[in-house]
């Protein structure tokens, strides 16, 4: 897993997603009663305004790359209005045709806490266009991804219209790039000459209707001519095809699942990611599948960040960063700093206190050498072991070492937004005061410290 993160990031390859764009809107609302009219929920809310609006289907696939690959570019039809939500979310619509007056179509989702209530499709067949308009439509946009040097195609199909047009399904047989994925909805033929297909394993089944897992990937291939095939089996695991069959069991325990919309639009999208950066078929789709997994534990399109990948990839290690990556930031920095020794409750009730006055937490340990010219016999602990033990803890995002004897070059770096120190500190001089935009005095739990564990064990002992 830690190569192909490597190589990924590393990559520069160009994406093109093609296929049908949706909005998804969701609102919340409460259920407080059943009509009294029909017997259906009452859903109540203080406003008629969504409380996010973002990217779906095929721009879904796009938007799950955005933290990964700078040059991932959506093809398809837009609207207006669409264009502008999804150019919020840092979406290249460069290769995208416009539709207007025509319209994409938009899922709105209702939920009541975590529990959807209802689901309403604002939408058209075609998105309201004759096939005049939509052979005018789909033949401008062929044209426009011809005319494009990518590395990798997406083919995003939800039937909404962007296929009915063959002129748009024909771009996966013609070679304009070594890598063609089909996710598929429907007619498996219209899809001859792509490289890979994808659909999941209720898809697979209705696309085949063959029950046998071989002879699901043996037909699909069959008809399409592709050299490959994975299947996605829900949250327990994939199977398909490269040279020879493969199969994947998720070993884990199931992932806490809070929403899986646009679980297989983040798999398609790493999957993608992944062999355009060289990585062999049954990695990239278990490092594909890990994402997804990953993905269905928020809510909300949510697309994976770089640091959570990298702690489910690497652990509490890929917190562990030198702390000049943090100067240059979109987000409010707490930092705090100490020996963490030998950690104790009382250091927990200091990180959370630290934790809920910014959005990232930051915590700078001494090294070795600074403790033993702070506190005489110490450290107990060395510093790799320190850091990891602070690393492991949840409330914290970032964890890094200063090695002078205070850590007045770290807070000249980084000016963070909330420096937290504790109550001993009132009214003493506090490094770092001076440059951050705050000072915060965490509570201290008396009777608590490493001083007063270690004179124990040795009491013990005598």
């Amino acid at each position: 897993m830690k190569d192909i993160f490597d190589k990924i990031l590393c990559s520069e390859i160009r994406i093109g997603v093609i296929g049908d764009s949706m909005i998804d809107e969701y609102y919340n609302v409460s259920v407080k009663k059943i009509s009294p009219e029909f017997p259906i929920p009452v859903m109540h809310s203080n406003s008629s305004s969504p409380v996010a609006i973002l990217p779906g289907g095929a721009a879904n696939v796009a938007y799950q790359l955005g933290g990964f690959n700078s040059k991932t570019y959506l093809c398809s039809f837009i609207d207006s209005e669409s264009e502008s939500t999804l150019q919020e979310h840092n979406i290249d619509t460069s290769i995208c045709v416009n539709i207007d007056p025509f319209r994409v179509p938009r899922k709105k989702r209702f939920y009541n806490g975590d529990f959807p209530t209802y689901r309403w499709d604002v939408e058209r067949d075609c998105y309201g266009m004759d096939c005049a308009t939509l052979k005018m439509a789909a033949t401008k946009l062929a044209d426009k991804i011809s005319s494009e040097n990518f590395d990798v195609l997406i083919f995003s199909d939800y039937d909404k219209g962007v296929f009915n047009s063959l002129l748009m399904s024909d771009l996966a047989s013609k070679h304009l790039c070594p890598i063609r994925i089909v996710d598929p909805k429907r007619d498996l033929l219209k899809w001859k000459g792509c490289t890979l297909v994808k659909p999941n394993s209720s898809e697979a089944k209705l696309l085949t209707g063959m029950l046998s897992r071989k002879d699901q990937i043996d037909s699909i291939i069959d008809t399409t001519d592709c050299q490959s095939v994975v299947i996605t089996n829900e949250g327990f695991g994939f199977y398909g095809k490269d040279n020879d069959f493969f199969s994947f069991e998720n070993p884990k325990t199931p992932t806490f699942v809070n929403s899986v919309i646009g679980a297989g639009d983040c798999f398609v999208a790493f999957l993608g990611l992944c062999l355009g950066s060289g990585i062999n078929l049954k990695d990239a789709a278990e490092f594909a599948f890990a994402m997804g997994s990953l993905y269905v534990t928020d809510k909300h399109n949510k697309p994976i960040s770089i640091d959570g990948a990298k702690k489910l990839v690497f652990g509490s290690k890929s917190k562990i960063v030198d702390y000049q990556v943090l100067e240059k930031r979109n987000f409010s920095l707490v930092v705090t700093n100490g020996c963490f020794d030998i950690l104790h409750s009382g250091h927990m009730e200091s990180l959370e206190f630290a934790k809920k006055q910014g959005d990232k937490l930051l915590v700078a340990v001494n090294s070795d050498e600074s403790v033993s010219k702070l506190k005489f016999g110490r450290p107990v602990n060395k510093l790799e072991h320190r850091m990891r033990m602070v690393a492991g803890l949840e409330c914290v995002d970032y964890v890094c070492s200063f090695s002078d004897d205070t850590p007045r070059q770290l807070m000249d770096c980084l000016k963070p937004d909330v420096l937290v120190k504790g109550r001993d500190y009132i009214g003493k001089e506090v490094i770092g005061g001076d440059v951050s935009k705050k000072v915060v005095y965490a509570p201290m739990v008396g009777g608590i410290s490493t001083t007063a564990i270690i004179d124990h064990i040795k009491a013990m002992n005598v």
